[in-house]
This record gives structure tokens, C-alpha cells and sequence, in this order.
């Protein structure tokens, strides 16, 4: 089992601007691993087995993973967004970063309809991107791309988010509905409104969520924050493959840190 050492003593901030010192390497992407320097005071967080995940997907969220693996990313009559030219950021990267998002709102415990807006959000956060560089505005590129699926264009007013709810309901989720053990709860119009938040702002600095969030009442900031959190922290597990591009100093979800060891397992 792989342990990583922390400061015991730390701020844990939501926004992650105040990151705890998570101790990693600066080459390649390897951890501390087992053991750290006597400086630090040690903090241990055990990674998770390989069966203590077999069994959080015993969870029947588990069949909403493989029904929107199935019909949302892999056959083209749904949706169609995952370019060829993005070769980091495609179909096979949608799928890590939901697989990470189930584990993650099973261990963070999140109600099965927010579980569902944050799968989406997993699926559809980088269908904006044409590139594989930083690109802090593919998140909204994704939002007006999926919007213009529906035949929907921006900027979004309550009409056009009245219209694309009863389009992205008619004529896809029914569609994915169909094929699912779990029923998949139905999306209103608030709810369908996390979605396109989480899809624009999981690319942008959190100070921008802020700004855009402040208008919002106390429980829509709380919920949008919650699953954006749970979004970026399953977008940068998924970046341990780009050899040392996952810096944990901003995880920003005690699971997440749990999760780095199953973040490295190649995909297939």
C-alpha cells in the first residue's frame, strides 16, 4: 500500500488558495512515498485498494458509469463532441475523469441528483477544446457548444435555459434514461444551470466561480462550489498521467487525496 505524508498541521481552505504542504517531488510525477523527511511533522493518507474501490462501486451509481460510458461518450447518434485533434483531452479523458467523479461523490456522499449533474459535467467539461495547451476558455467554448447542439446560441437568459432543459431532457437524457437500471432523476431548469456553471468555470481561476457566484443565493453557492470542487479535483487526478502535471497542493476534497494511487492505473 502506497501512504503520502502531509503537515499535520494545516489550513484547509475550499477555494484552494491556502493549500495544505502536500510534499511531492518535482520530477516525473513521483510522490513522497512510505517515508519523509524528519522536518515534517507526518500526516499519513492512505491511499485506497484496489477492493476498497471494488467495493464503492458496488454502489448502483456504478450503472450510471457504464450506461453513460455506453450511449453518452461512445455511440455518436447522442452526442458527437470528442475531436480527434485533442490528444489528451478526448473521449478516453471524459471517461477516466467520470470514473474518478463516481468514486468520489460515493466517498463524499452526494445525492444521487447532484451525482448525475457532476457526471455530465465530467463528460462534457472539455468539449470546448480544440488544443491540448492551458486554455482557460474551453470551459465556456464547452457551455456554447452544448448549447448549440440544442440549437441554442449565447448568451443564456432564463427563455433559452427553459428551452435547452426541455431539449437536453426530450432528447438526450431520455434516450439515456431508457438504457439505465437506475432511474436517472429528471433535471430542472436550477439544475440543468449547475451543469453549464460547472462546465464554464471548471476552467477558469476560482476567483472568477466567485464573482459569477456571488448573485447566487446561499444554497445555490454552496451546491455549485461542492460539485465544482469535486470536478476539478477528478479533472487533475486524471493528470497524473501527464507525467507531473498533477499538483495535489490543490486537491481541494479529503477523498481526492485518497485517490492518487488509483488515479495512476493505466486506462483501459
Amino acid at each position: 500500500m502506497t501512504n503520502y505524508y502531509a503537515d499535520a498541521v494545516h489550513a484547509w481552505t475550499t477555494d484552494g488558495t491556502q493549500p495544505p504542504l502536500w510534499l511531492a517531488t518535482q520530477n516525473a510525477g513521483v510522490f513522497w512515498r512510505n517515508q519523509a523527511p524528519s522536518s515534517v511533522k507526518k500526516q499519513v493518507i492512505t491511499q485506497l485498494t484496489s477492493l476498497e474501490v471494488q467495493a464503492l462501486l458496488q454502489d448502483s451509481r456504478k450503472d450510471w458509469y457504464e450506461n453513460l460510458v455506453q450511449y453518452a461518450l461512445n455511440q455518436k447518434t447522442i452526442f458527437d463532441f470528442w475531436q480527434t485533434k485533442t490528444h489528451d483531452h478526448g473521449r478516453e479523458h471524459a471517461q477516466r475523469v467520470l470514473k474518478l467523479s463516481v468514486l468520489l461523490s460515493i466517498m463524499q456522499q452526494v445525492s444521487l441528483k447532484d451525482s448525475l449533474i457532476l457526471y455530465l459535467s465530467a463528460i462534457f467539461h472539455d468539449i470546448g477544446r480544440t488544443n491540448d495547451q492551458i486554455d482557460p476558455k474551453h470551459g465556456a467554448l464547452g457551455t456554447a457548444r452544448l448549447l448549440n447542439h440544442y440549437k441554442i446560441t449565447p448568451p443564456l437568459t432564463a427563455t433559452k435555459l427553459k428551452l435547452f432543459t426541455k431539449a437536453f431532457a426530450l432528447q438526450s437524457m431520455v434516450l439515456l434514461n431508457s438504457q439505465a437500471v437506475l432511474p436517472m432523476p429528471e433535471l430542472n431548469t436550477n439544475d440543468s444551470h449547475v451543469l453549464l456553471d460547472l462546465i464554464t468555470y471548471h476552467s477558469l481561476p476560482t476567483t472568477a466561480a466567485k464573482q459569477a457566484f456571488a448573485h447566487y443565493n446561499d444554497r445555490a453557492q454552496q451546491r455549485r462550489f461542492k460539485l465544482l470542487a469535486l470536478l476539478e479535483d477528478a479533472d487533475a487526478l486524471e493528470r497524473v498521467r501527464f507525467k507531473g502535471n498533477l499538483n495535489i497542493d490543490y486537491l481541494r476534497t479529503p477523498a481526492a487525496l485518497r485517490l492518487i494511487d488509483q488515479a495512476r492505473i493505466p486506462y483501459r
